[in-house]
């Protein structure tokens, strides 16, 4: 696909190349309003990906061809990406939408869960027994609202929103349903299938959780989503100065430097790598009680507000962690940690 960062002359001399009478210098043709210029830029983008060759994507097949054999195979931008696996012409790019590439274990684990679901178009005032989370509560004035709900998947449920003016939008939301799970059984679940984390101790208990979910009206929480959230803070929460990732990436400094990486986001994978490793090896994660708990929060964050949980590292046993989940997200408030 045509992208990345250009110099002015780069860019201008592209932009020429496409020979696009509606983007060269002193012309005539230029858009007379934004929204033709949009649409003609939207198409003649597609032509370029789908419909044009390019010599520098062509793909050698044949060493040894003869004078009119086939030598190699040419490729658009959008075969390149793997988009599409054949040269579309403007007929097919304008009446047909290309067959998207696929990703096979992914089709196989949603149908896995999804194929013995039940799906429901949601009410106006809600429904009784589909219980959304108010954070991912569907606009009923702008969307239609479906819920479905997966047997083998009892501590998610799924909100599909339909846009009423067109579009297709998905969001996982938490809620109850009739076979409901132990909290032993969702902390199964939360770290070895879906973190892999055999040796990583949880310490809560039930009480304690539905005595802070009531306390504190936070009763579409699942102990569960909880938990996966916290995990997911740990690992990629590299904004707060103190947080897991920062420290880890502060003791491993002399052997894994980000002027060593290209892509930071690989970088970051490396210390993600890092993190999953200890927490592997051994860990502990307690879920603070509502009081005045022995390890309280080093900032004093107020249990009316976070879910406080405190995280100690066998690797690193001069440390300590607190993993910050806000109660109550649409507040604009975000999950972090920090440790010292």
């Amino acid at each position: 696909m045509h992208h990345g960062k250009r110099t002015l002359a780069e860019a201008t001399t592209f932009i020429e190349e496409i020979k696009s009478k509606r983007l060269i210098r002193k012309t005539l043709c230029h858009s007379k309003k934004a929204i033709f210029h949009d649409a003609h830029a939207d198409l003649l983008t597609q032509v370029m990906n789908y419909t044009r060759t390019n010599d520098a994507l062509k793909v050698l097949i044949n060493p040894s061809a003869g004078l009119f054999e086939q030598k190699y195979h040419h490729r658009t931008p959008a075969m390149a990406e793997g988009i599409i696996d054949k040269v579309l012409t403007i007929k097919e790019l304008l009446t047909r939408r290309p067959k998207l590439r696929t990703i096979p274990w992914l089709d196989f684990y949603m149908r896995e869960y999804v194929e013995t679901g039940t799906l429901q178009l949601l009410s106006l005032d809600g429904n009784a027994d589909f219980p959304v989370s108010p954070m991912f509560a569907p606009d009923f004035k702008h969307v239609w609202a479906f819920g479905l709900e997966m047997p083998k998947k009892t501590d998610l449920r799924l909100v599909i929103t339909a846009n009423r003016d067109g579009g297709l939008e998905a969001s996982w939301c938490d809620g109850f349903l009739p076979e409901k799970l132990t909290l032993e059984q969702q902390i199964q679940r939360v770290t070895l299938e879906e973190f892999g984390l055999p040796n990583l101790q949880i310490i809560a208990t039930e009480a304690e959780f539905e005595a802070q979910r009531t306390q504190f009206g936070a009763e579409y929480r699942s102990f569960s989503s909880l938990l996966r959230q916290a995990l997911n803070t740990v690992l990629h929460d590299y904004l707060t100065p103190g947080s897991v990732f920062n420290k880890i990436a502060t003791f491993q400094s002399k052997d894994i430097r980000p002027e060593d990486f290209d892509d930071p986001r690989e970088y970051r994978a490396a210390i993600h790598h890092l993190i999953i490793n200890y927490l592997k090896t051994a860990g502990k994660l307690e879920l603070l009680p509502a009081g005045k708990p022995q390890n309280n929060p080093e900032d004093g964050e107020a249990a009316e507000q976070f879910w406080r949980l405190f995280l100690s590292l066998q690797a690193f046993p001069d440390l300590r962690f607190w993993v910050l989940i806000p109660r109550f997200p649409d507040d604009g408030q975000l999950s972090y940690c920090y440790g010292l």
